[in-house]
């Protein structure tokens, strides 16, 4: 798994003469030029003149029949970061379009975060807002990823992995999701050689095991399958199928059968001239080898959302194994291939930049990052919806609706609207009641049912599995939160003199210690009354309190809503004495209180707080966290010193201002 044989400029002429006009060759020929100079002396880690990966790039963008700008773009691709050439420089070259193509790959790369996850996240978001410019910068930075895994040995181990995990993680699902199925199959192979190396190997060792007898099985089902076809004259072109280790070892793994019993792992494609041809072809199969029942899947009448159409098929072959026929035309097998870049349209020499329903999945999360979504969420939501599989149901008028696998009524009412997933209440799934967290099926018809009285609840977020529900949700629990009114403020009290020591013994004259009276409290109907505040509730200036007499140690001040002392009050209500604030305006006192911070679990959340309550020039005495897994979130206490309620509102509303916290409250 190295690199292959290095393409020259003259193999890269030659693959774009087959399709491209002579003035198109000639401008091309000018961009590698200019490419060479502007490297010249640069290396890659290979020893290799730096040339060779622009070239290179340029070569895979040619074998999927890219236009002229692209291909520029692809061999200029790296000289605004790394060489002195600007901006200007490429556009009085090479025009605008391949500037702004250069400038949106280059900007991928460039920005520098504090953590890994951050600036993927990150990156992944401007990559996504390139694609809506023109997605021609998505397919460059593809083409780019293959040559960098090609040559991935060069790195060093641990940027070996680091960089594999990215293009299984990322890269290859975003290929899937275009529809580039070559890209796709090759980046998943390339990062399964670096991340499992010895799985890799044994799966190499299964195909290379009984590599001849599998060969001829499929020679003798094709030279069949090719007479049948003749009879009926229907001209085809039938081949075999290639096997992708990484698409194997994954059925393997999950099915939990042997090499052997793979129903695919022999298999052909036929190609046909029109649609027509392609349900003509079935019947022939059908009619002619026993199909295997539920292996069918019509992906004509139902495209995959990247566009993909075939029909698929397992049947028993001449020999009795099994052999899945993929039956599709030759358009079909180009997007199949090349997916979005193969269905990229011109018209009279423009462009057209437009997403139809084929990309409603790319639109939805360019909705969810202009939202601005946390690092973490979005890369989470990211890889969900870009890698799992799909369902399709239908809304009750008969339109079809594309969710992901696991998806849940929950998630089909947020996809349709945001309001009606906030009001939803339940759900007819092909006209019978079924919980919220049903979870939804192919073929299903889906009627939501809603009250303007629902609102969404926090455990919804357990069982809905598409980004834009988590994010519907989330937003609309810290809105609330963010709402709530500030608690109004006592009116305070002015000086009392402090209580003077005494060795007389009372309940209202105790011991001096360091907890002694506080000339910010006074206790109504006694003077020189010794005073703590109760370390149950914490009170603090603003709020309403209420004093219990204790034995030998004075009065103990309580918050009127404490537990404690509502405890108290039924059992000894003869000890509760009136107290009130008396606090100067440059009173130099510090109270001792507990927030709870509930937030969505994240990376760097606990971070987030503690940098908001810094900025508000609070001493933090004390922290303690605790993941909420059943829930999702985590719950942090926090002991900090503030001068008055007025002061911790304003704590409290810094920390409901972070990103993922919904809820602060007092102990």
């Amino acid at each position: 798994m190295g690199s292959k044989q290095q393409t020259s400029i003259q193999d890269l002429l030659e693959k774009i003469m087959l399709y491209l006009p002579p003035h198109d060759v000639e401008t091309i020929k000018s961009a590698y030029a200019f490419a060479k100079k502007a490297h010249d002396g640069q290396f890659r880690k290979s020893g290799d003149a730096y040339i060779t990966h622009p070239l290179e790039v340029a070569s895979i963008l040619a074998d999927l029949k890219q236009d002229a700008t692209t291909l520029c773009a692809g061999l200029l691709h790296d000289v605004l970061e790394d060489t002195p050439y600007s901006e200007t420089h490429i556009k009085n070259l090479f025009g605008k379009e391949v500037c702004d193509l250069v400038l949106g790959v280059t900007k991928l790369g460039k920005i520098h975060f504090d953590s890994m996850e951050d600036a993927q996240a990150d990156n992944f978001r401007k990559m996504f807002v390139a694609m809506a410019k023109d997605i021609r910068v998505v397919i460059i930075k593809l083409a780019d990823r293959i040559h960098n895994m090609r040559t991935l040995k060069f790195k060093p181990k641990d940027r070996q992995q680091a960089i594999a995990r990215e293009t299984r993680d990322i890269f290859a699902p975003l290929a899937h999701r275009l529809g580039m199925w070559s890209l796709k199959w090759e980046l998943e192979d390339l990062a399964f050689y670096y991340l499992q190396y010895e799985d890799f190997q044994d799966i190499k060792r299964l195909i290379s095991s009984k590599r001849e007898e599998r060969e001829q099985l499929v020679e003798n089902f094709i030279d069949k399958l090719t007479v049948l076809l003749d009879r009926v004259h229907i001209k085809t072109k039938i081949r075999g199928r290639p096997k992708h280790f990484y698409s194997i070892y994954k059925k393997l793994l999950s099915q939990d059968i042997a090499f052997d019993e793979l129903y695919d792992a022999l298999g052909v494609r036929i190609m046909v001239g029109n649609l027509k041809e392609c349900y003509e072809v079935l019947g022939v199969v059908h009619a002619s080898f026993k199909p295997i029942n539920g292996r069918f899947k019509d992906y004509i009448a139902m495209p995959k959302s990247h566009m993909y159409q075939s029909l698929h098929t397992t049947v028993i072959g001449p020999q009795g194994q099994p052999v899945e026929v993929q039956i599709r035309t030759a358009e079909m097998d180009q997007i199949a291939e090349y997916g979005v870049a193969a269905h990229w349209k011109y018209k009279e020499g423009e462009q057209t930049r437009h997403f139809d329903a084929d990309f409603s999945w790319l639109r939805q999360i360019l909705e969810n990052q202009k939202e601005q979504t946390p690092s973490h969420d979005f890369l989470q939501a990211l890889k969900v919806d870009l890698f799992i599989d799909e369902v399709f149901v239908f809304t009750p008028k008969g339109a079809v609706q594309i969710l992901p696998k696991g998806a849940t009524p929950v998630d089909f009412a947020y996809k349709i609207h945001t309001e009606i997933g906030h009001c939803c209440v339940g759900a007819k799934i092909n006209n019978h009641i079924v919980p919220l967290h049903h979870v939804l099926q192919s073929g299903d018809r889906v009627e939501i049912l809603t009250s303007k009285k629902q609102n969404p609840k926090l455990d919804w977020i357990q069982f809905v599995v598409t980004g834009q529900a988590k994010t519907k949700i989330k937003q609309w629990i810290k809105k609330q939160q963010i709402e709530e009114p500030i608690p109004s403020l006592s009116p305070l009290r002015t000086e009392l003199t402090p209580p003077p020591r005494s060795s007389s013994r009372s309940p209202y004259n105790p011991p001096a210690s360091s907890e002694e009276g506080l000339s910010d409290i006074r206790i109504v109907g006694e003077n020189h009354v010794l005073s703590k505040l109760a370390h149950c509730c914490h009170p603090i200036p603003g709020d309403s309190i209420i004093g219990f007499v204790t034995v030998g140690r004075g009065v103990s001040v309580h918050r009127q809503d404490c537990l404690h002392i509502l405890h108290l009050k039924k059992q000894a209500h003869s000890r509760m004495i009136q107290a009130e604030w008396a606090v100067h305006n440059d009173s130099k006192h510090v109270y001792i209180t507990t927030l709870i911070v509930k937030a969505f679990d994240r990376i760097g959340i606990l971070k987030d707080i503690l940098n908001s309550i810094s900025t508000t020039k609070t001493n933090i005495r004390e922290v303690s966290t605790k993941t909420v897994q059943q829930e999702d979130h985590m719950r942090a206490h926090i002991t900090l010193e503030t001068k008055s309620l007025k002061t911790l509102a304003l704590i409290e509303k810094s920390i409901r201002s972070i990103e993922d916290v919904f809820s602060v409250s007092r102990l």
